[in-house]
């Protein structure tokens, strides 16, 4: 029979196992190493993770409305600062965002261009700033914004001012009011007539005559008289440029009667008597040269601008 004991083994002094104590029966001395390592650990890992580079959240929406506040403020110059700074982080935008950047570029380039002392208008500068003007507006639709109506004018402009006057007048159904769409034809008119030829006399016809489609659809009739003469006047100085001064004058009475019977006050149509008693003294019939001079000078204040062009006409027929 195998006989078992419970004391524990006997060991000899000076073997490894002999020289081993348990924690809780040694000196300070013997473990102040132990607490140390965990401490410069500790330390290592704290450093480690402060070191970790970490992910910046953009607020770039925020940064987007502080652009939209500086355009609808006018302050075209503050708002391309922003923009220049937020344009190294496109590609971390979402495409909402990236449309909104572009468009605001187009904007905000668009109101520098018509500060004149920073980009003249009539040099190759100016064409070059229209172009990144066109570009920028693209590359927010490709983005998927929808260009609002104010931008969509600008870009018209762009486009006339780069003789591109089929790709304006294809965004005018774009609009969806009548007297936006005038108000767009108007600018493509009047910078028809501001190119060094004055416009192509087949170009300002078609324009022309698309304004008066679009004003028959006006419902509001103030601004559908205001309208009506602004027009009329401009027929009336592109028929008498080209030498067709009896077209002139009979546009001018057919529009003159017309407006007569839309409003009692007359004095609105002091600017169309100026110009038809300027082309019958052109064409030599001083007496009614000389009653449509005195018709407009009974419908302006004395301080009116356009007064000095009736006295000066009047003094010519004397």
């Amino acid at each position: 029979m195998v006989e078992t004991r419970d004391d524990p083994p006997q060991v000899e002094d000076g073997s490894l196992l002999a020289r081993f104590k348990p924690l809780s029966q040694r000196g300070w001395s013997e473990v102040w190493q132990g607490p140390l390592l965990l401490a410069g650990l500790a330390v290592f890992i704290l450093g480690l993770y402060h070191a970790a580079p970490t992910q910046t959240v953009h607020d770039f929406a925020g940064r987007l409305d502080d652009i939209e506040h500086l355009l609808n403020a006018s302050k075209g110059e503050e708002a391309m600062e922003v923009i220049n700074q937020l344009q190294p982080y496109l590609p971390e935008m979402e495409p909402k965002d990236v449309g909104r950047f572009w468009q605001y570029s187009g904007d905000a380039r668009h109101m520098r261009l018509r500060v004149a002392s920073l980009v003249p208008l009539r040099t190759d500068a100016a064409q070059s700033f229209r172009q990144l003007i066109v570009a920028c507006y693209a590359k927010a639709q490709e983005a998927g914004r929808v260009l609002p109506p104010a931008s969509i004018r600008r870009l018209a402009q762009a486009y006339a001012e780069l003789h591109r006057t089929k790709d304006a007048v294809a965004l005018i159904d774009q609009f969806e009011f009548p007297w936006q769409r005038c108000n767009l034809l108007r600018d493509l008119i009047q910078q028809q007539l501001n190119r060094d030829d004055h416009g192509d006399l087949d170009t300002l016809t078609s324009l022309t005559q698309r304004f008066q489609d679009e004003l028959r659809a006006e419902l509001d009739p103030q601004r559908r008289r205001q309208q009506a003469i602004w027009i009329a006047r401009l027929e009336a100085v592109i028929l008498r440029s080209h030498g067709d001064i009896d077209g002139a004058i009979g546009l001018l009475l057919r529009r003159l009667q017309q407006l007569d019977i839309d409003s009692e006050d007359r004095n609105d149509l002091a600017p169309l008597y100026i110009l038809l008693a300027q082309a019958y003294q052109a064409a030599g019939g001083m007496d009614d040269a000389r009653r449509y001079f005195e018709t407009a000078h009974r419908m302006l204040d004395e301080r009116d601008g356009l007064m000095a062009q009736v006295l000066t006409g009047l003094a010519q027929l004397t």
